[in-house]
Formats: C-alpha cells, sequence, structure tokens
C-alpha cells in the first residue's frame, strides 16, 4: 500500500475520531412541528431505509447527525441504517443475499457501475412530481452527475462536495524568508515559487510541492479519456500532453524526488500541497488535539492560462435510489431533507463543501472545527469545480494512467513515448473489458 494511500486511511481515521467527539453537538437543524403531516403523505407505517456506503467516504457519527437523525426527527416513522462496502458484502453481494440496499452513498464518478447492475434509479419523475427544485444546486454538481451518462438522466443527487487547494507551510517559507503563495496562481508561479524553497539544510532536504496523481492534475485541463461514440482512448491528446509535460517538470525540481502527501503533514519538510481536502479536517483537528500543530494556510488551487478560474474535477459524494428499493418515495424525502439548506449549513460549519449555490453556507464553511479558525477558507471557493469528460471506462483507465505515470516521472519515458505507450494499453484494457463482457 503507497504512503498516499495510507494517509489517506490515516486521515479519515482522525476525520471519524474528530467528528465522533461532536456527536452529541448536533442541533438537527430541521423542524419537527410539522413531523406527523410529514411523515403521513405516503403511509406512516415503520420502515427502515438501509444505504449502501460505497467508497465516498462518512463517518458513522457523520452519518447520524447529517442524515440519520434529521431524517427520523421529521419522519418518525423512518429509520436510516447504513450498510458499508466490504468484502462479501459489495453491492452484487448483497443483491445475491435478497437484501439490496435502498440508497447508496458514493462519489459520482462510479455511477456507471450502479447503471451497470441496474441498480440505480431515474430521479427525474421524482423531482417532477414533487416539485423539487433542482436551481438551489451548484449547475457544476448536477451538470457532473447528469453528465455520467450518455442519456443525460439524473440518477442521484450531491450531497457534498470535496474541496481543493493550494495548502503551505508557513514555516518553510519563514524560514528562508520567501514569500507565501497568493489566491488565484499560475502553475508556473507555483513551480518558480516551489524552486526558492527546495533546499538542503543539514540533513534535511526541503522539497517543493506535491500534486497527488497525474489523474486529478490532469483534470482541470478537461481532458477527455474515450471518445464516445467508438469508445477509443484518447490519452495521447494535447491536454493530455501538457498535463504529463507539468507534472514530469513538477519532478524534475531540483530535490522534489518522489514527492508524498506525507511530507506535508508528517515529516512537515514539504513546502505545498496542491489537492483534495477530505481529510485535511481531520488531519489538522488530530495534531491540534496531540499538541503537534505546525504553522500553515491555504490559498486558491493553481490554475494553468486555459483553466482560469477552476479548481480540480468535481467530486460530489452523492446518493441515489435503488431500482429494488420498495420505499422510493420515502427515499426521496429523505433526499429532500438532507440537501436542504438548513441541514446543509451545519454540515458546512463542520468542514463539508455544500453542493448548493447559497453564499451563505460558503460563507458558514469550517466554522465550528478549531483548527479552520484564522484560515484563508474563502480562498477554496474562488475556483469552481472542472467538469473533464471522463467517459464509461474510467474505472478502467484511471488506474492505468496513474500506474503508467512512474515511467513518466522516473525519466524511464520522455512525454511522447509515455503518451504513446499509455494509448496502445488503454487499447488493449477497453477490448479485453469489452471481452470480459461479452459486448
Amino acid at each position: 500500500m503507497s504512503l498516499f494511500r495510507r494517509m489517506i486511511i490515516v486521515s479519515l481515521f482522525f476525520a471519524v475520531a474528530y467528528l465522533s467527539g461532536c456527536a452529541n453537538e448536533s442541533p438537527n437543524a430541521i423542524d419537527s412541528g410539522d413531523a406527523k403531516t410529514a411523515a403521513e403523505k405516503v403511509d406512516s407505517k415503520p420502515i427502515t431505509l438501509k444505504v449502501l456506503q460505497n467508497f465516498a467516504a462518512i463517518s458513522d457519527d457523520e452519518f447520524a447527525n447529517y442524515i440519520a437523525q434529521p431524517v427520523h426527527k421529521k419522519y418518525p416513522n423512518i429509520t436510516m441504517e447504513m450498510v458499508r462496502s466490504k468484502k462479501g458484502a459489495e453491492l452484487p453481494d448483497l443483491i445475491a443475499a435478497g437484501t439490496p440496499p435502498d440508497m447508496v452513498y458514493f462519489p459520482h464518478e462510479r455511477l456507471q457501475y450502479f447503471l451497470d447492475l441496474n441498480m440505480a434509479y431515474d430521479l427525474d419523475g421524482l423531482i417532477k412530481n414533487n416539485k423539487f427544485d433542482l436551481s438551489q444546486f451548484q449547475t457544476e454538481a448536477i451538470e457532473g452527475i447528469r453528465g455520467r451518462t450518455d442519456s443525460g438522466k439524473l440518477y442521484a443527487l450531491p450531497f457534498s462536495l470535496n474541496w481543493s487547494a493550494l495548502m503551505y507551510n508557513k514555516d518553510i517559507f519563514d524560514k528562508f524568508g520567501v514569500p507565501y503563495p497568493k489566491d488565484q496562481m499560475t502553475w508556473d508561479e507555483v513551480f518558480d515559487l516551489g524552486k526558492k524553497v527546495a533546499r538542503t539544510e543539514g540533513d534535511v532536504q526541503y522539497k517543493a510541492l506535491y500534486v497527488g496523481s497525474l489523474t486529478q492534475f490532469s483534470h482541470q485541463l478537461t481532458v477527455a479519456y474515450t471518445d464516445p461514440k467508438t469508445d477509443a482512448p484518447l490519452l495521447d491528446s494535447s491536454k493530455w500532453a501538457k498535463a504529463a509535460t507539468y507534472y514530469k517538470q513538477l519532478y524534475e525540481i531540483p530535490g522534489n524526488t518522489k514527492p508524498t502527501l506525507g511530507d506535508f503533514w508528517e515529516k512537515k519538510n514539504m513546502a505545498m500541497y496542491a489537492g483534495v481536502g477530505i481529510y485535511t479536517v481531520g488531519q489538522v483537528e488530530a495534531m491540534r488535539t496531540k499538541g503537534t500543530p505546525f504553522s500553515w494556510d491555504l490559498v486558491s488551487y493553481p490554475n494553468f492560462p486555459e483553466s482560469k478560474g477552476k479548481a480540480m474535477s468535481l467530486d460530489a459524494h452523492s446518493l441515489l435510489i435503488t431500482t429494488t428499493s420498495k420505499y422510493k418515495e420515502q427515499a426521496f424525502d429523505v433526499l429532500t431533507l438532507v440537501t436542504a439548506k438548513d441541514n446543509q449549513l451545519y454540515a458546512s460549519r463542520k468542514g463539508r463543501v455544500s453542493p448548493l449555490k447559497d453564499q451563505e453556507l460558503k460563507v458558514q464553511f469550517g466554522q465550528d472545527v478549531p483548527s479552520l479558525q484564522g484560515k484563508n477558507l474563502q480562498g477554496i471557493f474562488l475556483n469552481t469545480v472542472s467538469l473533464p469528460d471522463m467517459g464509461k471506462y474510467i474505472e478502467i483507465l484511471q488506474p492505468l494512467v496513474n500506474k503508467e505515470s512512474s515511467n513518466l516521472t522516473s525519466g524511464k519515458s520522455d512525454v511522447n513515448t509515455f503518451l504513446r505507450d499509455l494509448q496502445e494499453a488503454a487499447k488493449k484494457a477497453i477490448a479485453e473489458d469489452k471481452a470480459a463482457k461479452g459486448k
């Protein structure tokens, strides 16, 4: 297991620990005055709605505070139960056992997986019948989910959005007398800044920057993975070439050999980290409670000139209703409730970015998290998410791109050779997948 994956797991563990400490603080901000009427709208008999958690991170206490308790308060007849995906309890296993869930909590880019299993229910009819207002959501969040299908149908609603930023170690910049990063910098400016702090002092090699995987880095350029008409891979395009060129240059900064997330949060010898913030809240809170914090801050995610105003790609932690659920109306009531402003405001103050447009949710972001006080949190919202054309083979091609990128960063391949080899590997992978599925 890579250090990057270990760091994510550890950070999510700390996030759970932090949120557990907040469990008793939940006001469950939903007014229960009309609970009886709401509960009787479809059926007042007691029911349990099972929610399968699949890849998208949510702790037990988050599920209780953001979903289960508010729902039960407004709809006393509904009990929410979370089932976590694990070996032997994946969705196909639950279907085979005759115990499929009513809903699934998942990252939106996995939607095709549920469509292939014929388990994602088209929400457009329920949205129309309930006169549900989709305009309250950020346009990119809804478009990003609709864009995961050829039909453009809406099979899920976003519950929260992952966020991205450029985080930096103020102590390193202070040590070498280099100005801090600023909002709305270009990648060229960030790379130049990184070269000024990538130094060796004593036995410590101070590294410049870590940006995560090549796929994460490239999405800002709205790269396409496949041709939607022919399924042919498009990994040798000019956009992929630019992403690969910059990614290679990052690893060529003196002293920036094999940068990792652990260099930033654990070793504290990394000046900057440009990436997702899913584990940041738990990480900094864990450091605060342990008495091992360091001086850090953040600015907006850097841009290419052609991607000005864009952050990393959309990562919408979403909820769908399964086709097999007997309680689709009640499940839609749950979707309506958990995405309502009051519930979203509570989650936002705890460090969850809301998919709603309401500006107050951005202003209130992170206000209940001690370690985020005094940070440039509004820098998170200066960009909007990118919407790369991921295509239906994303779960095959993303890992392939990241695996092959080691040849690029190690110097074994130049950009042209890397893209040519990647294109051929992608053709083979897609052909094998089609053959396995009998297509």
